[in-house]
């Protein structure tokens, strides 16, 4: 028998509190074609389930990939040190205490491409020389 006092955490639940953590980070649009909760479904089921907007839109069957990637192209900051800043307060709020028992890894994974001076100039991050080249380009690797 559960103890009253330590009640079990539902996915519903941990769906909202993302929702209400990752909401701040978009900017307010007046598209007709996809409201905020439903655009933050598709990229939560994205997440959750580690798929691309195209499989998770497919799975929810709310709106199309095309419509979501446009849609967080006009909804997210243009520039990376922003969306980075936002994101990293985001991470750093506190959990719900059911969630607190025992300490849990989380990785974000990246690759770092070498940069030739083709593409946006706004990603690009210096690091130390490799490859010949003293700048690369994050990427998230291929799934």
């Amino acid at each position: 028998m559960r103890s009253a006092k330590k009640p079990k955490l539902c996915s519903r639940q941990i769906q909202d509190r993302a929702a209400e953590l990752i909401s701040p980070i978009f900017r307010p649009s007046s598209s007709r074609k996809c409201s905020a909760p439903v655009l933050l479904q598709v990229v939560l089921t994205a997440a959750a389930n580690i798929i691309s907007l195209f499989g998770a839109c497919l799975r929810l069957g709310t709106i199309s990939d095309q419509t979501a990637r446009s849609e967080l192209k006009s909804r997210l900051p243009k520039q990376r040190k922003p969306l980075e800043a936002k994101l990293n307060h985001a991470l750093r709020e506190p959990l719900p205490p059911n969630t607190r028992r025992r300490s849990r890894d989380l990785a974000i994974d990246y690759h770092e491409i070498p940069y030739h001076g083709h593409g946006p100039k706004n990603h690009v991050r210096g690091n130390k020389p490799r490859s010949g080249r003293p700048r690369f380009l994050p990427t998230p690797p291929p799934v």
